[in-house]
Formats: C-alpha cells, structure tokens, sequence
C-alpha cells in the first residue's frame, strides 16, 4: 500500500505597528524656581554694545513660567503649538522696577515692574525696558528620543506678547511681535525622564531674534526649562475630626448626688464632694480616656494652598460630648452656636487650633429629661476646655451639673498626642504628670459650692 504523507506549510505574518500609535500627550508646567532667561541686545544697526549696570544685583535674569505640552511615542517627542513660556517679574530673578530716585530718563513716565531692564553706554545710551513678555514654541517634527535624550536645537521659537519702553528711538515703545519667528540653536541634548514617580523634562535655549528695517536691533536669549507635571490641587478633609488628650484632672460634678468623677481617679467611678475617699459607686464617665472626641471642624480652604504656614478662619464645629463623657444619667444632645476661631496649618497639615462656641447639653431621657446645661467650649493652641455648668430648679433640690473637661487637641495627620508633639508644634501647655497618686488630686482644687 503506498504512504500518504501530509505537509503542512505554516505561514507566519508579522504586522509591524508604527510607533506613532502608541503615543501620549503630557502637559507640563514650567518651574519658575528652576528656569530662566537671560537677554541682551547684541547689536544695533550693525553696532555691538557694551553691557552697563543692570537694574539690581539680580542681573538680567527672568524666571521664566507657564506650560509646556508634549507629544510623547516609544521613540521620540515633540513640542506642540499649545506651549506657552511666560516671562516673569517676580523676587527671583527679578531685574527690578525701570525706575528710581536719579532716574531721568525721557520716556519713564509710568514706572512698573520689568521682564528685563538695563542701560548701556557705548556706543551711545541706551535704556530698555521689556514688559508683558510672552513666547510660544513647537517643533515641526518629532525629535529622536534615545535613553531620555533628544536633540535641544530646532524649535521653533515666536514672540506672541511684548512691548519694548526704550530712551532712543521712534516711538519710545516698540511692539515686539511682529519679530520674525526664530529657531532654537542651543547645542547638547534636552532630557526627558519618565518613571512611575516622576515626569521632567529640561530643555537649553539659546536663540535670538532679529528684526531688519532702517535701524536693525538683534537681540540675545539664553537659558533653561524644567518643565514638570502639575501639582495636585490641594484638598483638605472637611469636616476634620479633631481628638484630644484628657488632662488628669478633668473632671464632672452631679452636685445634686453630692458628687463627682476625675479622669486620674482608680477605680473609676463617682466619689463623695470633698472626701474623695468615698466612693460611691463603679461607674466610668470618661468612657475612651485619656482620649476626648473634641469634635469636627469645619475651616473656609478657599485660599489654602498646602504650602509653609497658612490661617483658616473656622465656619463650622459640631461635636456630641455624650460619646466621651457619659454622666451617667442618660444620653445628652449637644448644641452649638456662635462659633468663631482659625485654624493654623504648616504644608497642608492642620498644626493650630484656636476657637470658642457657646455650648449648651441637654439631657434627652429619664428623670432628667428636658434639663438643659449651658457653658463654653474653648481651644487656645490647641488646649481645648468644656466648661460647662449651670443649676436648674426642680420639686426635689437644685439640679446642678457641672463638666470641667481639659486636654491638648490632637488634628488630622499628626501623629498620636504626645508631650513631643506638643512640644514640636509650639503650643501653649504641655502635658505634666499628675502632683499626686491615686484619687486625691491637687491639681485642681474640689469645688464644693
């Protein structure tokens, strides 16, 4: 019988994808911290100047600002037409105000702060001053990326705002967009760094623009971006819950059971006014102590910005002092009004808090129910103290309660209470060890009244 053989041919296709597709567009701001520009005219009508004094120690430096937007593929980059790059006159590298006492000069009538100013005197005066300035770049084609380098020369560079305030000339302030458009000649490589943590590109300028005419004026600009990602917005958590410490000798007193409880005393529970060896019973007011829900803080963060030492002024606080001190005769509702304080942060973290409200508990079940107690609640860097106390009549006596409660409030992403903390973050009182052992205290004196 004769073999069949089969033979199978298997046919491999391989599509190459253009890189162009696997693209991304990143939008950068420009760092004022880490970039800047230099300028100088280099020649006018063919005549080379001789640098003078610039306006202060600060140079002919301008920070420079504003946003850098990039087209990114697996092997190259490019700048887009959306760039912009803002020339500022802010204290760094700011070359000061064209302006005074023994400035005379013909056409300083309205002095204001400058991109650049400086005066020359060889081979005749001349002073310039260059406000509003504005540049946008591209590039026309894509640069080769290799290894986070590409070429720094060939975008193109254009003059999109500018006005020129100058001593010599017809008329003293020149329009400096119709400048013709001009290319980047810096030589080396800009860098492009991309990781999962950071994005930061860092470009060389080096360009000059030229504009011919009867008087021909060159001028000079050098310098360097860093153009990175956004910031995120700061947002702050709202309302905060704001925790604190008990002091040791917080206290609350039922005078009308002739009695009262203080966060140091063991075991817990209510002992006889003026004779604290008496107890009358186990029952634990201070029920999360040493800790005190001081309660939620609302702040107006229209003007935060996360950064150094910043103030907030307080809108909002609630709070519900049943959860941290439970008298023992039932669940008490907590009312607020009149608040007013600020809220002190450093970078973003709250570090300082400082407010009064007017307090007012009343009790919501039992033989109690209905009774109402009114005091303050006050935090004076971030010493917090409920002070509450009032006597209403009733058939049986005067029903008089009485909360003394102190602490040291703790914030949102501070680490937990500590005489440390309180010592880092400057506030007004610290934690100290109770003077006395056991019930007795002689921290606060027993109010018997």
């Amino acid at each position: 019988m004769e073999k069949l053989s089969l033979q199978i041919t298997l046919v491999l296709v391989v599509v190459l994808i253009p890189a162009r597709l696997f693209s991304e567009t990143v939008e950068l701001e420009i760092d004022p911290s880490e970039s800047f520009i230099n300028t100088k005219p280099s020649s006018f009508n063919g005549l080379a100047f001789v640098e003078g004094k610039p306006q202060n120690s600060e140079g002919f430096g301008a920070p420079l600002s504003e946003t850098l937007v990039l087209d990114i593929t697996s092997s190259g980059i490019k700048i887009m037409p959306e760039a912009t790059i803002v020339v500022d006159h802010n204290e760094t590298g700011f070359p000061g105000p064209f302006s005074g006492g023994d400035d005379t000069r013909e056409f300083n009538q309205e002095p204001g702060p400058a991109v650049f100013a400086y005066e020359f005197s060889t081979p005749f005066p001349l002073s310039v001053a260059i406000r509003d300035l504005k540049f946008q770049t591209s590039d026309a084609a894509e640069k080769t990326l290799t290894n986070g380098n590409f070429p720094a020369s060939g975008s193109e560079f254009s003059i999109s705002s500018g006005v020129a305030y100058i001593t010599l000339g017809l008329p003293p302030q020149s329009d400096l967009t119709p400048y013709p458009k001009t290319i980047n000649a810096a030589k080396g490589n800009g860098t492009w760094v991309d990781t999962d943590s950071a994005q930061k590109l860092t470009l060389t300028l080096n360009f000059s623009f030229e504009f011919p005419g009867a008087i021909t004026i060159k001028s000079e600009y050098e310098g360097t971006i860093v153009a990175k990602p956004a910031a995120a917005p700061f947002a702050l958590e709202r309302p905060m819950d704001v925790r604190g410490r008990l002091d040791d000798d917080s206290r609350f007193y039922d005078y009308f059971s002739d009695a009262y409880t203080e966060v140091q005393f063991t075991p817990d529970g209510f002992y006889q006014i003026g004779n604290s060896d008496r107890q009358y019973g186990s029952w634990e007011v201070f029920k999360d102590q040493p800790f005190f829900q001081v309660g939620n803080v609302t702040v107006d963060d229209s003007n935060l910005t996360g950064q150094g030492v910043e103030k907030a002024t307080v809108t909002g606080y609630s709070a519900s002092f049943f959860e941290s001190a439970d008298s023992s005769r039932g669940p008490y509702d907590t009312t607020i009004s009149n608040v007013a304080g600020s809220l002190g942060f450093v970078d973003g973290k709250p570090a300082n808090l400082n407010m009064e409200s007017d307090i007012e508990l009343t009790f919501t079940t039992g033989a109690v129910n209905g009774f109402s107690f009114k005091g303050k609640m006050t935090v004076e860097n971030n010493r917090f103290h409920l002070d509450v106390d009032k006597t209403n009549p009733t058939p049986l006596g005067s029903l008089r309660f009485r909360w003394g409660v102190r602490g040291l409030a703790d914030l949102p992403g501070l680490p937990e209470t500590s005489n440390q903390g309180a010592f880092l973050l400057s506030f007004s009182g610290i934690l100290t060890p109770a003077n006395d052992v056991g019930r007795k205290s002689c921290v606060m004196p027993v109010d018997e009244a």
